[in-house]
């Protein structure tokens, strides 16, 4: 099963930046594709969308949780099989 999860680019830089550059979540992270999506108003959303198995995303939500609480209700998580 893999799953994907997406994460704001501000607060996915906020949380890279407080991780080990030699860490697997850090690894993890680094793989990310920035995506930018047009949104009404004229504006643009910029994520950074995360594909990994089960044992990564729950690693990368327990890092988020300990070390940036406040993105975690930000990040979101999508599975396929």
């Amino acid at each position: 099963m893999h799953f994907t999860l997406t994460i704001p680019l501000r607060q996915y830089d906020s949380f890279i930046e407080k991780l080990d550059p030699s860490s697997p979540a850090f690894n993890i992270l680094a793989t990310g594709c920035h995506n930018r999506k047009a949104m009404r108003g004229g504006y643009f959303e910029d994520t950074v969308k995360i594909l990994c198995v089960k044992e990564e995303a729950v690693l990368i939500l327990q890092l988020a949780e300990k070390l940036c609480p406040e993105i975690i209700s930000s990040i979101s998580r999508d599975w396929s099989e």
